[in-house]
C-alpha cells in the first residue's frame, strides 16, 4: 500500500501501435485499453490520459479494408471521453511514410521522419493543425466543449523544441508537455532525446526549453517519473517482472521498435548507474509501488502502453 497518502499519481497511456511488428488495433489497443476503462469503472476517483497516436488513425482515413477498424478506433476514443478520462495528442510523423500491408498491419521501414523535428516548418505546422482538428473533432461527439491540452512527443524526442513545433502548440492553447523524463538519454539513428540535466522535479513552466524552468513560460513540463537502477538493480527488477508475468499474458500482438544503439552502448547503460521510467508494465506490483512510496516529489507520472499490459 501507499505510505504517503499526498502522493499524486498521474497514469498516463501511449495509445499506439508496435513500431517494429505493428501488430493490430484489436490486439494492441482495442483490447487491452477496454480491460483498463473497466478496472477504472470500479474505483470512482481513477482518471486516465491516454496520448493517441492520432497519425494511425488519419492514415486509416484512406485505408478502404480498413474502415471497421477505424470505425472501432474512433468508437473506443469517444468512450474514453464519454467515461470522464483525457486523450490528448501524441504524434509519430514516421506515419507519414508507414505502408499498409493489410489486416490492420503496417509497415515502419522508413523511419526518416521519426522525429518530429525532421519536418520543415510549414509541415509542421500542417500536421499538428490537423491532428489537433481530428482529435478535438471526435472527443466533441461526447463533450462538445472538449479541448485538447496536453502533448506527448514521439519516441520522447521534443528537443528542440523551439520553433515550429512550439508555436503550433500553442496557437491550439496547449500547454502541457509530457516527453521529459529526469536522467534518461539516448541516440540512435532514429531516435535524440537528453533529459540528463533536466530539473529532478515533476512539474515546471517553460518557455523554449523544457529542461530549462522559466516561472514566467508559455507551457508546463509534467515530467515523466525515473528512479536510479544500477546493474544488480536491473537485473533483480527483470528477475522479479518474469515471475509476476507468469500470471499474465500480454495482449500485444507486434513487436516494439529497438533502439539502434550500438550493442557497446546498450551494455554501457546497463553497466553504469542510469534512470528508467516509472510504467506498469516493466516492474512488478511491489517493487512499483516501494518506488512510489520512495519517489521525492508528491507528483508520480507513469507512462504505459495499453498493448503491453
Amino acid at each position: 500500500m501507499l505510505n504517503n497518502s499526498r502522493k499524486k499519481i498521474c497514469l498516463t497511456f501511449d495509445w499506439e501501435l508496435y513500431f517494429g511488428t505493428s501488430g493490430t488495433p484489436t490486439g494492441s489497443q482495442i483490447a487491452p485499453t477496454q480491460k483498463l476503462l473497466d478496472i477504472a469503472d470500479e474505483f470512482p476517483n481513477l482518471r486516465y490520459t491516454f496520448f493517441i497516436d492520432v497519425l494511425h488513425l488519419m492514415r486509416c482515413e484512406s485505408i478502404m479494408d480498413d474502415s471497421t477498424r477505424l470505425f472501432d478506433l474512433k468508437k473506443q476514443i469517444r468512450d474514453i471521453v464519454k467515461r470522464n478520462h483525457r486523450i490528448e495528442l501524441h504524434i509519430h510523423p514516421h506515419w507519414l511514410d508507414a505502408v499498409y500491408i493489410g489486416n490492420g498491419s503496417w509497415d515502419f521501414s522508413n523511419l526518416d521522419k521519426y522525429r518530429i523535428q525532421n519536418l520543415s516548418t510549414d509541415e509542421i505546422n500542417l500536421l499538428i493543425d490537423k491532428s489537433v482538428n481530428y482529435l478535438n473533432s471526435i472527443a466533441r461527439k461526447e463533450d462538445p466543449s472538449y479541448s485538447l491540452k496536453a502533448f506527448r512527443a514521439g519516441g520522447w524526442c521534443i528537443q528542440p523544441f523551439v520553433g515550429a513545433l512550439s508555436s503550433s502548440l500553442i496557437r491550439h492553447n496547449i500547454v502541457f508537455e509530457s516527453s521529459v523524463a529526469y536522467g534518461c538519454f539516448s541516440k540512435s539513428e532514429t531516435h535524440f532525446f537528453d533529459f540528463r540535466n533536466a530539473p529532478h522535479r515533476s512539474l515546471w513552466r517553460f518557455n523554449d526549453d523544457p529542461l530549462i524552468i522559466d516561472t514566467c513560460g508559455n507551457f508546463y513540463e509534467c515530467a515523466i517519473s525515473t528512479y536510479p537502477e544500477n546493474l544488480i538493480q536491473a537485473i533483480s527488477r527483470k528477475l522479479e517482472l518474469l515471475f509476476y508475468k507468469r500470471y499474465s499474458l500480454r495482449m500485444g500482438d507486434g513487436i516494439p521498435l529497438a533502439l539502434n544503439s550500438s550493442l557497446i552502448n546498450r551494455l554501457m547503460r546497463y553497466f553504469k548507474s542510469h534512470y528508467t521510467m516509472f510504467s506498469i508494465e516493466r516492474i512488478s506490483p511491489k517493487r512499483l509501488i516501494k518506488n512510489v512510496n520512495d519517489f521525492h516529489d508528491d507528483l508520480v507520472v507513469l507512462i504505459s502502453n495499453p498493448k503491453e499490459i
